[in-house]
């Protein structure tokens, strides 16, 4: 093991770098990268921190522990942020999850630049799968910012379609549209961005009111 301390390294690392106050290099059972102390991850398109972190190079295999906080820049200008107590991801196939300290809850944003403010949400667990554009948050899912309020027991949001799906504890969903409003709650409720719609299935129920339209609902069977 190699371990070195002092001023912050920077590791290079295959079009990334790492900032930490420690770090070591591991050569049992594999290579292993250890950064202990303020460690800054930066690639491209996403940046991370944590209080430590551990790569195994064997499957690009990343944990991290310790105000975890990650951001991630989309290609539609989308900026999604997670912050939480315990991270792993899969560099070979960029998916991974987050975690809270146990009992509470992890913290979730999503800002786009034609939306003024972010849209915030919490839960138990994130998962994510940035080839399939694809973020999941999983239990005791609560959301609130410009694009409304929403419950459900998950939530998964598609970048791609700026589309949201709740499922699971009967979902409600409360519109933060300027030109109607309403809240709809059902067995499933989908939300997207664009076109800007509402859909609803299983056990529909709510209003919806349109400034300049009448309003229609239509369950889904």
């Amino acid at each position: 093991e190699r371990r070195h301390g002092g001023a912050p390294p920077r590791q290079k690392l295959a079009g990334l770098a790492v900032h930490s106050k420690d770090y070591a290099l591991k050569r049992k059972d594999g290579v292993i990268e250890e950064w202990t102390g303020d460690v800054y991850y930066h690639q491209l398109e996403r940046d991370v921190w944590a209080d430590w972190a551990e790569r195994r190079h064997d499957g690009d295999r990343w944990h991290l522990r310790g105000r975890v906080r990650a951001v991630w820049r989309m290609r539609d200008r989308t900026v999604l942020e997670a912050s939480g107590h315990e991270a792993r991801h899969d560099g070979e196939r960029d998916t991974g999850h987050m975690l809270p300290l146990p009992g509470s809850l992890l913290q979730f944003s999503r800002k786009h630049a034609d939306i003024p403010e972010p849209d915030r949400g919490v839960a138990r667990r994130l998962d994510w799968d940035m080839r399939a554009n694809r973020m999941v948050l999983d239990g005791d899912v609560r959301t609130w910012g410009p694009s409304g309020k929403s419950w459900a027991d998950r939530a998964a949001y598609d970048v791609e379609g700026r589309r949201l799906e709740l499922t699971g504890g009967r979902p409600v969903l409360v519109s933060g549209a300027t030109d109607w409003n309403g809240a709809v709650q059902a067995d499933r409720v989908s939300a997207a961005d664009r076109p800007r719609g509402i859909t609803a299935d299983g056990k529909v129920r709510g209003w919806v009111l349109f400034e300049d339209r009448p309003a229609r609902m239509k369950a889904l069977r």
